[in-house]
């Protein structure tokens, strides 16, 4: 702690950076590239956001919490066409109240928080991605294990 912090650009990082990349590749049990993201939780949500979506995309966002209402939020800076869906605050999102927009309509990305630190609650991802509906998704960080 009360040495000089180590810049990013110098060699002596290297080996630093690809023994967290091991270590985090740990975390899903993956051999794929990961990528450790210096910033907030929301720049790693925006970097998705970046990465997947284009203008026009419809993004159907399920805000039942701060952090999913904010990546609707991102994803229309990207310039998706967001509808968000009126659910309680704080409480887990029925899977039936997702399977019926999901019949309504088809969406690029569906969007949501897992896990809300504030009140505790889930939402049922594994139930959402296995929704029997056309449709591109994100899947949750353990898919294909």
């Amino acid at each position: 702690m009360a040495e000089p912090v180590l810049p990013h650009y110098e060699s002596e990082w290297a080996p630093i950076y690809w023994e967290i990349v091991g270590d985090l590749q740990k975390v899903p049990g993956t051999r794929s590239n990961v990528f450790p993201i210096n910033g907030s939780g929301t720049l790693s949500f925006e970097i998705a956001m970046a990465s997947l979506l284009a203008p026009g995309d419809r993004v159907l966002c399920l805000p039942n919490s701060f952090y999913g209402k904010a990546m609707g939020t991102a994803s229309e800076g990207f310039g998706a066409r967001v509808p968000f869906l009126d659910l309680p605050m704080f409480k887990p999102v029925a899977i039936e109240v997702v399977e019926k927009e999901l019949r309504n309509d088809r969406y690029t990305l569906v969007v949501t928080a897992h896990y809300d630190t504030a009140s505790g609650f889930l939402n049922p991802l594994e139930e959402i991605e296995a929704l029997p509906v056309e449709m591109d998704a994100v899947g949750p960080l353990n898919r294909g294990r």
